[in-house]
C-alpha cells in the first residue's frame, strides 16, 4: 500500500502542475478544438518519431513535448532518485523510502509513464471542472472528439477512451507488480 501512495504522490506532484501549465499555454495557440498549434514556428513544429508516436498513440509530438517529457521530467526523475538514494542510506538496487521499498530502475520510469497519462487526462478534467479555456474538454474527449489521440476504445455507445489511457496503466501495473516481486525476493 505504501508503494501505491508513494507512486501517486510522485505522479500527481508532477502531472498536476504540468497540466495547469499546458492549459495556460493554450493562450499561445491557434486553431480549432483538438488541433491547436503554437503560433511560434518553433514550438508549433510537428515532429514524427515512429516508435514514440506508436507508444503514445499520437500522430506527432511538438518541441514542447520533447522538452517536457524528454528533458524536464527526466531531470525531475533524476533529482527524485538522488533524494530517494539519500533517504535510503545510499542504497542502489532496493531503496527504502519512508517505509516503501522501491527498485528505482523500475519505479522511476513507471512514474514517468504514469505522468504521461495522468497529465493528459488532467488537462481535460481541470478545464471541465473549472470552465477554464475549454469547459467541455472532458466531455468532448470521451466522445472521441480530439484528433491528438489516434486510437480510441469504445467503452459504451457514448463513451470513447483513448487506448493510451488503458495500455499505459496496464504497463504501470505490470511494472509495479514486477518491482514488488523483486523487492520480495531481494
Amino acid at each position: 500500500m505504501k508503494i501505491l501512495i508513494l507512486y501517486a504522490i510522485n505522479v500527481m506532484s508532477i502531472a498536476f502542475p504540468l497540466a495547469i501549465l499546458e492549459i495556460w499555454l493554450e493562450q499561445f495557440k491557434v486553431g480549432k478544438w483538438g488541433a491547436t498549434e503554437f503560433q511560434h514556428p518553433f514550438w508549433g513544429k510537428k515532429i514524427q518519431i515512429g516508435l514514440l508516436d506508436r507508444i503514445t498513440e499520437k500522430s506527432y509530438v511538438t518541441p514542447y513535448h520533447l522538452m517536457m517529457f524528454g528533458a524536464i521530467i527526466p531531470a525531475v526523475t533524476i533529482l527524485n532518485f538522488l533524494l530517494f538514494w539519500h533517504l535510503s542510506g545510499h542504497s542502489w538496487l532496493v531503496m527504502d523510502v519512508g517505509g516503501a521499498k522501491i527498485v528505482p530502475i523500475i519505479f522511476l520510469p513507471t512514474v514517468w509513464l504514469g505522468n504521461m497519462v495522468t497529465e493528459d487526462f488532467l488537462w481535460f478534467a481541470i478545464q471541465s471542472v473549472t470552465g477554464w479555456r475549454e469547459p467541455k474538454a472532458l466531455e468532448r474527449l470521451l466522445a472521441g472528439d480530439f484528433v491528438w489521440h489516434t486510437e480510441f476504445v469504445e467503452l459504451s455507445r457514448s463513451i470513447m477512451l483513448p487506448r493510451f489511457y488503458i495500455v499505459i496503466p496496464l504497463w504501470v501495473a505490470i511494472l509495479l507488480v514486477t518491482q514488488s516481486l523483486i523487492v520480495q525476493f531481494a
